[in-house]
């Protein structure tokens, strides 16, 4: 029994819609969903990822071993700058 049909300016194609045929046609159980994502993100620069690794590097840090973070993140990012790139 299909409850309601959503209709919109996009259809499947018609390999997809013979095949929903072959399985029982609409109401067999079987959907099919389109979706558009959102927008597009674009990516990140180097400076934002390396800002984003050290503030989750600190706070993993601070979460595991509260007492030692401080040493444990200024080694850490000595030890790989190009990573965490430098600290302003």
């Amino acid at each position: 029994m299909v409850l309601s049909v959503v209709s919109d300016t996009m259809t499947a194609p018609k390999e997809i819609q013979d095949k929903i045929e072959e399985l029982g046609g609409p109401g067999s159980g079987w959907s099919l969903v389109c979706s558009v994502e959102g927008k597009h993100r674009p990516p990140w620069s180097l400076a934002r990822k390396q800002s984003y690794r050290r503030r989750r590097l600190e706070l993993r840090m601070k979460q595991k071993f509260p007492l030692l973070a401080a040493e444990l993140v200024t080694s850490e990012i000595a030890a790989r700058p190009g990573y965490f790139g430098t600290v302003r």
